[in-house]
């Protein structure tokens, strides 16, 4: 069992993930939002919760941690954010930096949008943890390798101190099967959830049915999008646009969803159509994409918005679950430091 502590822990899908490969569960995180702090404390009752604005998260010295995890906003980072340079929130990987010094981890994963990595503020992580010794990894990882029914890439930064090789979570599945099991797909991940929403656990449909727009998902085949719309449903501002071939997508049954989004429940933003029904995808349809189980409970009392804040920006369940396995077999093998203080006279104990 290792210890650990979730940054930006939003609803707990990293908390999920590692607590099923073996992480304790009295791990800590850190999470402001209201909203999220109510899903991850219904969730994760015996986790120690700080709902407090990270930049004024005071860390206990003595209580060092064997790995540090963080998902820092992605919004900053994100290709669909056209402001995204200047972002204040880009500068919050500090954060894990300064969380780093206090608790000096064995081992530190940060994941984020593929274009992190590519930015400034990436390459300053990276600087920062070798700087205090880690040995450090960087790539992109795609959450279909990892029993997750949907594709979605994401940026990792993984560090190893004491000299180890920073370890990276093993694939399970592939997309021509092979030696692995194929990917699971959008029916693996339905499979015996009612198509008519039963309104029980936040499997409701509350997509707002104007007449026009039901006509123009009815046009739409599994797999196609707006493109398949007949000329008179088609919308102006749609006649002359070559891009966003997404919008008013449907999913296929056998494939791996598309990446699922925080308005996932509005389908002109995207390839969120149910394969069969004419709506989108319900936010337990969405969770499940995100492979998070039914058991995972978010509070009937959110809205719609938030809960789909909540499910969009998680990192999925199954691909924390590799991360922790491969941190845990890592961990197994990194000499601790005990008995050894640092320059604050504060003991590192394992």
């Amino acid at each position: 069992m290792f210890s650990f502590i979730d940054l930006f822990a939003g609803a707990g899908g990293f908390t999920l993930g590692l607590n099923r490969a073996g992480g304790a569960k009295t791990s800590v995180a850190v999470e402001s939002d209201p909203d999220c702090a109510a899903t991850f404390r219904l969730n994760f009752p015996d986790a120690i919760l700080r709902e407090t604005d990270i930049r004024d998260t005071v860390y206990d010295r003595r209580r060092r941690v064997d790995l540090v995890v963080a998902g820092p906003p992605c919004q900053g980072f994100s290709t669909l954010n056209r402001q995204r340079n200047g972002d204040p929130r880009n500068l919050l990987y500090e954060e894990v930096i300064r969380c780093v010094d206090a608790q000096r981890p064995l081992a530190v994963v940060v994941e984020n949008v593929p274009k992190f990595i590519e930015a400034a503020e990436g390459s300053a992580l990276v600087d920062a943890l070798r700087s205090r010794g880690f040995s450090v990894r960087t790539g992109v990882v795609n959450a279909a390798d990892y029993g997750v029914p949907q594709r979605r890439h994401r940026a990792m930064v993984t560090a190893a101190a004491n000299g180890a090789a920073p370890p990276w979570p093993r694939a399970t599945h592939a997309a021509s099967g092979g030696s692995l099991p194929p990917y699971r797909t959008v029916g693996d991940a339905f499979a015996l959830l009612p198509t008519e929403p039963d309104g029980l656990n936040w499997h409701r449909d509350d997509y707002a049915r104007r007449s026009s727009q039901i006509e123009r998902l009815r046009s739409i085949r599994e797999g196609g999008s707006r493109r398949d719309l007949p000329p008179d449903l088609v919308l102006d501002c749609w006649k002359d646009a070559d891009g966003y071939n997404d919008v008013l997508g449907r999913l296929e049954w056998h494939r791996p969803a598309t990446t699922v989004r925080t308005e996932f429940f509005r389908p002109e933003k995207g390839r969120f159509l149910h394969p069969d029904a004419d709506r989108p995808i319900t936010p337990r349809e969405a969770a499940r994409l995100q492979s998070f189980p039914d058991s995972f409970v978010f509070p009937a009392d959110q809205t719609l918005y938030s809960v789909g804040r909540q499910i969009g920006n998680a990192i999925p369940p199954r691909l924390a679950e590799a991360i922790g396995k491969a941190m845990s077999e890592s961990l197994g093998t990194v000499p601790r430091l005990r008995g050894r203080r640092n320059d604050r006279g504060s003991a590192l104990v394992a």
